[in-house]
């Protein structure tokens, strides 16, 4: 990972924003893993979430070898939008900027007092400094006002206020089936962060991975995510057990009053116990006694109709999530296609798990 002092100075410090003021943004490149505070910064936006945070920063350079360049624009003492983008490297990709790698959402932040901040100009002058092939913005939309939507998904909050009774009352039939159907079984839930469960976490992943016809992380973004969230107490595993077998977990983010349900996993053999519903009521059940207000599900595939209607039975508020490409060769937004679904979904079904993971510890750098 390049110094900080290497990555501000390789690009200019002050452009001037389309912002209506007519006053200049002062811009500056940061690293929030160098930066004492970055959370309380970020924080002050009321769009930020977990993945504008230090933690997720430091989980995908660790990972991954990216580059920070979070772009930061001042007018005063605070900053008034900040563009968070790792710098990824690759002989196949080339060299890109995405906001950010592996995140579900993550758009540039921008205050109230410049709400109507135009950060097209500032990315492209950014993009080009740096020889990005293209940029890519995950949510939000301070990019030209009308720019296209280069891809999309559903996005699922829940509301957690209403408290645990009142929820119940609001799931689906089938949700509240599933739940009364694993509370009879013997299935017992836990919640924990330590070192062992992430590994469980890790072998259940890759059964669901098989079943889906991916390739798994590599098991080094999730020690990662071991080490810069979990053991600060920023995230947990809700794992649900058969005696000592293992049977279904899900990874939860913490992020303020907000929490993020970041993956799931299970085996199939257990399926039927519905051990994925479980796991859910339980985390829901630990948030709202923990006073959190909102719990976000993710982004899910336009295609992936099994999993909107497992989110849409916890009574969660849909929208559209949109992500926005700029390919900074032919200065144009691009349009993207949604590769979850293809021929390579066969293939790694038939592949055992030991040359998935291989291939996903090759690959994944250059997917973003």
């Amino acid at each position: 990972m390049a110094a900080l002092s290497d990555i501000t100075t390789r690009e200019p410090q002050t452009v001037a924003s389309s912002h209506d003021s007519a006053t200049a943004l002062s811009w500056s490149l940061v690293n929030p893993l160098a930066s004492p505070g970055w959370d309380e910064i970020a924080a002050r936006f009321p769009e930020s979430n977990f993945f504008h945070s230090a933690a997720w920063a430091a989980v995908l350079t660790d990972t991954f070898a990216f580059t920070p360049c979070y772009s930061v624009g001042r007018r005063g003492a605070e900053p008034d939008a900040v563009a968070p983008f790792m710098e990824a490297h690759s002989l196949v990709a080339g060299t890109r900027g995405v906001c950010l790698p592996f995140s579900d959402e993550c758009p540039p932040l921008v205050s109230r007092e410049a709400a109507d901040l135009d950060l097209l100009p500032r990315l492209i002058e950014l993009g080009g400094s740096r020889r990005w092939r293209y940029f890519q913005c995950r949510g939000g939309n301070r990019l030209a006002g009308a720019a296209p939507v280069s891809l999309s998904f559903f996005r699922h909050t829940l509301d957690l206020t209403d408290g645990a009774d009142r929820l119940f009352r609001k799931f689906d039939d089938a949700t509240r089936r599933a739940i009364r159907k694993a509370e009879s079984s013997k299935l017992r839930v836990g919640i924990d962060d330590s070192p062992e469960v992430v590994a469980t976490f890790y072998r259940l992943y890759c059964l669901t991975r098989k079943k889906h016809g991916l390739p798994p992380q590599p098991f080094i973004f999730f020690q990662n995510i071991h080490r810069h969230v979990l053991s600060q107490k920023r995230g947990f595993v809700a794992l649900a057990s058969l005696d000592s077998q293992p049977v279904a977990a899900a990874m939860f983010f913490l992020w303020g009053r907000q929490a993020l349900f970041k993956y799931g996993a299970s085996d199939p053999v257990w399926q039927g116990l519905r051990g994925n519903n479980l796991v859910m009521w339980a985390a829901i059940k630990w948030l709202i006694d923990n006073r959190r207000e909102f719990l976000h599900f993710g982004r899910t595939s336009l295609a992936n109709a099994g999993l909107r209607r497992f989110k849409l039975g916890w009574g969660c508020e849909e929208s559209k999530l949109e992500y926005f490409r700029f390919n900074l060769r032919q200065l144009k937004f691009e349009h993207e296609n949604d590769d979850v679904y293809g021929w390579h979904n066969r293939l790694f079904r038939r592949l055992p798990i030991p040359m998935a993971r291989l291939i996903g510890r090759l690959a994944y750098k250059h997917t973003t």
